[in-house]
């Protein structure tokens, strides 16, 4: 789900585009397979759990958590922040929403935006 124009809206694997803020979250296809985070994103609200051996051949799993705790003056590193970062072709294995967040995610999921 994306929020656009003030409201959530459904989106297919294929809709984030780079700005897109997303409920992202461990999902399930109909076939039972865990699904791929569809796009790089940076995670904002929330944590994560995330299988990336696709990327790194590394079979333990990542914590990813949410980037709020930094300075907002800080500029953004891809190898200081990758544990806030989410990457397209990962798998989250569970996630854990912030219920604190202004920003009410209605399918329960982590709030990112999409690189």
């Amino acid at each position: 789900m994306a929020h656009r124009c003030g409201k959530w809206v459904k989106l297919s694997g294929t809709d984030p585009v780079p700005g897109d803020v997303v409920s992202i979250g461990r999902s399930v296809g109909q076939s039972g397979e865990d699904k791929n985070v569809p796009a790089d994103m940076l995670l904002l609200a929330g944590s994560a759990i995330v299988n990336e051996a696709i990327l790194t051949g590394e079979s333990t799993p990542q914590w990813k958590v949410s980037i709020m705790g930094r300075g907002s003056d800080e500029r953004l590193s891809a190898r200081r922040d990758k544990a806030h970062a989410l990457y397209w072709g990962t798998k989250i294995l569970q996630h854990t929403p912030d219920k604190t967040y202004h920003i009410k995610i209605p399918d329960g999921g982590c709030l990112a935006v999409v690189l």
